[in-house]
């Protein structure tokens, strides 16, 4: 009889540490589930509050921007001056409201289709302008080609080479070379009279067409 007590208690204190880690168990589901639905209600609060900002600021940042700009146009022209137009106009929206260009005017020049900025400046060239500075940039790469091509560096001119220039054959060409390599380079045009066969007169003939 005493023995079925014992066994009897061991039963009641096994159930009771058994209903005591089954109701731990769902407090601590519960308590989890609780914190998850906390924690998704506040993150999705935080996204909508970070969303209404960046809305505001996109906003404010718009309604700081004018509507409208100011350029200054001048040139070929009708009426030159400063106009204000919307902010998404082009360079042919201003002429236009400059009364459109004058007969020489060179638009060929000129991007219509490029958006403006507020305060550009735009100048409509003319023809005779472009026409101008074509035949000057023309001029001076003519002057510097016949420059260039013109000239020969006695330093470093070979028998052929020097055999181009008016007055100079093969020995006087060969004579110079000898100088060359037994004296070093010339230091200026008028040491070529250290060589054999050539003088000032002869030097005075060949200065444009020869360097060092």
């Amino acid at each position: 009889m005493e023995q079925f007590k014992k066994h009897q208690t061991k039963l009641i204190i096994a159930a009771i540490v058994v209903i005591f880690l089954v109701g731990l168990l769902i407090y601590s589901m519960k308590f989890k589930t609780s914190k998850q639905s906390f924690e998704s209600e506040t993150s999705g609060f935080i996204r909508i509050n970070n969303l209404e900002k960046s809305d505001n600021m996109n906003e404010e940042s718009h309604e700081s921007q004018p509507e409208t700009i100011k350029v200054d146009i001048s040139g070929e022209v009708k009426m030159p001056g400063v106009y204000e137009l919307s902010r998404d106009s082009r360079i042919h929206d201003l002429i236009k409201l400059a009364g459109g260009v004058t007969e020489s005017a060179n638009l060929n020049a000129t991007n219509q289709s490029r958006a403006l900025k507020d305060q550009d400046k735009i100048i409509i060239k003319s023809m005779m302008s472009a026409s101008s500075e074509s035949s000057e940039t023309d001029d001076n790469k003519t002057q510097d080609s016949t420059k260039e091509s013109g000239e020969i560096d006695l330093n470093t001119a070979s028998e052929s080479e020097l055999q181009g220039i008016t007055g100079i054959g093969q020995k006087k060409a060969q004579r110079i070379i000898d100088y060359r390599k037994k004296h070093g380079n010339f230091s200026s045009i008028d040491d070529l009279k250290n060589v054999t066969g050539i003088g000032d007169k002869f030097i005075e003939s060949i200065r444009a067409d020869v360097k060092v």
